[in-house]
């Protein structure tokens, strides 16, 4: 496939050829990555970034039109609507939450809960902890990995309500909830994160 060039791969995508879609997915990926590091300053959001990306591109493939400009510009040109997207969320909703806003005290712990994956964990008296050093915590996420963690255990939507919301894929949503969870863990204070 390596010898094809990226219209040839595009056509072969298109007729459903999975290996030419790889094929493009690793020529452009580390560029995509490289291209959000370098002028939009994201780095851990990178990732999600560029997954994102070529989801859309995957979801749009029928839409391609050599006529209309390179593969390449196509893929760039999403990369930099997602990533300018991604700015205005930040600027538009640095919303900082509240426990007691919005949860009482089973929510609460619930919320305590799902941030272990292992019943063994919840022997540690997590009924002690200090909500605002938690509340704390998770305002320092970034918007990327908070929205969709608050949007799940503060409101109660569900992966795909958060999906379509955000205009990202469930399995994004998911990963950015894991990664939400194993960043608060980190921040717990030392008594709490075993």
């Amino acid at each position: 496939m390596n010898y094809l060039d990226d219209h040839e791969l595009m056509i072969e995508a298109q007729n459903g050829n999975t290996k030419a879609f790889d094929e493009v997915f690793n020529r452009y990926y580390p560029k995509v990555k490289a291209y959000l590091k370098r002028n939009f300053k994201f780095d851990g959001e990178a990732e999600d970034l560029v997954q994102s990306t070529f989801m859309r591109l995957y979801r749009h493939l029928n839409d391609y039109d050599n006529s209309l400009g390179k593969v390449s510009t196509w893929i760039f040109t999403i990369a930099k609507n997602l990533a300018k997207n991604e700015i205005r969320n930040r600027r538009r909703c640095p919303i900082k939450y509240s426990f007691d806003n919005f949860m009482d005290d089973d929510k609460k712990k619930s919320f305590i809960d799902c941030l272990y994956d292992d019943e063994r964990e919840h022997l540690f008296g997590f009924e002690f902890l200090d909500f605002p050093v938690l509340e704390r915590i998770v305002n320092k996420l970034d918007t990327l990995h908070r929205l969709p963690l608050v949007y799940h255990y503060y409101y109660s939507q569900t992966y795909e309500e958060i999906s379509e919301m955000l205009g990202i894929p469930m399995g994004t949503v998911k990963s950015r909830i894991s990664r939400a969870r194993k960043k608060i863990k980190r921040s717990l204070p030392a008594n709490f994160a075993n």
